[in-house]
């Protein structure tokens, strides 16, 4: 098959990875040996005689086949490539050949990277090492990973001109480390990586492009309390879920990418000389360009991290704490509102106790409920559609009402335009007269938004603005603008805030 070569990616944890040679755009064929194969012993291949298909080559049973298969899965899973069986005889096979031979006992296995020549994607394990298995989680599995990548033009992260830094060389970062735990050279673990991992997913993904197709709908990954895990998610797209079922081990899930979450039992990294050994509670990453949009804890104590997009929190039982990112994030509960009681807590954080626990919410700007929601955005959209009600009517904004204008708000829609909206309504009308004067409009503005008189320079400022007076205000400032600096004003802040620091009730709008 033809080859391309690598192109650096300019990122040094993918180009640490990053072998001469890949495979050109195409189906990727693979086959498995047997008696009837054929090996070249051309300038080049393999030496007759004194070289792997010739000293003490073995086929693969029928269940070493299916671990292979499901490691080329694993690599397919994250990457635009496509295997295809063939047959293996005189006639032709595979791209990827996967064959037994006797080998130096120091050596576990090999492979050949891509290469026009017929051994290049040659994958040969070693029948004098010890294996434990190929089951997922083994060292057996993660040594199929770690050769077909290889096979598919991943070198070992610690050679080459361009290596992995010390601090990220290690199963955490990439299959393609000799080491299991960064900072412990030769390191071994107790359960191995299942899948490609950061590193090692963003490389090939560079060489061969990102696959589109694996988990693009919208997923719910589930991780139960007792299992072993040590695997790094690839999601297409979708809105998507991790779930942590943990009836008394809190979890920490981090939605950012790159970041890693403690799911199931801890992983203990062992020395090379078995003299030492550590616990890490870190098994499940996210890879770089994966997007999940939602966290759910289980019934013991959790923490929860978002992302920047809006994400949904479901903390469950347990005291949680709940951490949200840049995005319109939503803390989701499933007690009623009036069993629940908020508090807002030194440096800002907002403490929310009711039946299912006891959370302490970080930058979450909204909570809902089984039959109501809570805003904490008394900064942002929330706050201000709030502060519009209440300089538009004098009064409490009601809960569908202010649901419904949070919905639109969140969703782009035109704060002057909103304003406009209330201008129009009946009970702004009834309150400020059908067609007053901007002299009336201004001072009742002042009487309902402010509850006094205005002043003189105040009120002649205001004036000035809705007929651009000497052309200073850059355009005539429409009532719609007015009222929303009204809204937005010092003054009305302050006789607001007091209502909604601890949280304003909403009904969220739906469509």
């Amino acid at each position: 098959m033809q080859t391309v070569s690598s192109v650096a990616a300019g990122n040094h944890r993918i180009d640490a990875l990053l072998g001469p040679q890949a495979w050109a755009p195409g189906a990727i064929t693979y086959s498995f040996p047997g008696a009837s194969s054929v090996w070249s012993t051309s300038t080049g291949e393999y030496a007759a005689g004194v070289s792997e298909p010739f000293t003490g080559f073995s086929a693969l049973d029928t269940l070493q086949q299916s671990a292979v298969v499901a490691a080329l899965a694993a690599w397919t899973a994250v990457a635009n490539i496509d295997f295809t069986a063939v047959a293996d005889d005189a006639t032709g096979q595979g791209t990827l050949r996967f064959a037994w031979s006797l080998m130096d006992t120091g050596l576990q296995s090999e492979a050949y990277q891509p290469d026009p020549l017929n051994k290049g994607g040659d994958v040969w394990l070693n029948s004098a090492a010890q294996w434990s298995g190929m089951a997922p989680g083994s060292y057996g599995y993660s040594t199929l990973l770690h050769e077909i990548g290889h096979a598919l033009g991943l070198k070992d992260s610690a050679l080459g001109a361009v290596t992995m830094p010390p601090a990220q060389d290690g199963y955490a970062t990439t299959l393609m480390s000799g080491n299991a735990l960064a900072s412990l050279a030769g390191s071994w673990v107790d359960f191995e990586p299942t899948t490609p991992m950061v590193g090692d997913i963003a490389a090939i993904q560079h060489l061969y492009g990102a696959d589109t197709r694996h988990h693009a709908g919208d997923d719910v990954y589930a991780f139960e309390q007792g299992q072993n895990y040590f695997q790094t998610l690839w999601d297409a797209g979708g809105t998507d879920t991790i779930q942590w079922n943990g009836l008394t081990q809190g979890a920490t899930i981090d939605l950012r990418e790159g970041a890693f979450s403690s799911l199931g039992k801890p992983l203990v990294y062992w020395a090379s000389d078995y003299s030492s050994s550590q616990t890490d509670p870190w098994t499940v990453a996210i890879a770089l360009g994966t997007r999940i949009e939602k966290a759910v804890g289980g019934s013991a104590g959790d923490e929860l991290i978002g992302n920047d997009l809006g994400d949904l929190f479901m903390g469950r039982g347990g005291n949680d704490t709940i951490r949200g990112g840049a995005g319109l994030d939503t803390a989701l509960y499933a007690s009623p509102r009036a069993a629940v009681t908020t508090d807002r807590l030194v440096g800002g954080a907002l403490q929310v106790s009711g039946p299912e626990g006891v959370d302490t919410l970080h930058g979450v700007e909204r909570a809902q409920f089984s039959d109501g929601a809570l805003g904490f955005d008394i900064d942002g959209l929330g706050g201000q559609a709030y502060r519009l009600y209440r300089a538009a009517f004098d009064r409490a904004p009601d809960g569908g009402g202010l649901g419904f204008w949070m919905y639109h708000l969140d969703r782009g829609f035109n704060f002057v335009e909103a304003a406009n909206n209330f201008l129009n309504s009946a009970e702004f009308r009834l309150m400020y007269g059908e067609n007053p004067t901007n002299e009336q409009f201004v001072r009742l503005l002042y009487v309902h938004v402010n509850h006094r008189e205005p002043e003189p320079a105040g009120n002649q400022f205001w004036l000035d603005a809705m007929a651009n007076r000497d052309g200073a205000f850059g355009h005539a400032w429409t009532r719609g603008e007015i009222l929303l600096q009204f809204s937005e004003s010092v003054e009305n802040k302050a006789n607001v805030v007091g209502v909604i620091e601890d949280g304003f009730d909403y009904l969220p709008y739906l469509p």
